[in-house]
């Protein structure tokens, strides 16, 4: 998948996020390993029950669990949060 930082008002109206907060998903590969986990659009607001602001702290959360083969992350889709788990792989921002 694709990851930025939210940080416009056009982002955060088209999420239905109240604050320019969170990892906005900017592309997901149809055939990739998380096409049935994530969608465009969705905002990674939690790693490992850790708040994720921006890319910065994804990745530093993430950092921490690079040995872990499984993690959960809390996205918002579609005016409330999931909770997702995923396999080991590599995001790219």
């Amino acid at each position: 998948i694709q990851i930025k930082n939210l940080n416009t008002l056009g982002e955060r109206s088209a999420t239905g996020m109240s604050a320019e907060t969170g990892v906005l998903v900017v592309g997901v590969k149809s055939t990739g390993p998380y096409a049935k986990v994530f969608s465009t659009n969705d905002v990674i607001v939690a790693y490992e029950d850790q708040e994720v602001k921006t890319l910065k702290d994804f990745f530093d959360i993430q950092e921490k669990y690079k040995f872990s083969k499984k993690r959960t992350l809390k996205v918002f889709r579609n005016q409330k949060t999931i909770v997702v788990e995923i396999e080991k792989q590599a995001f790219y921002p």
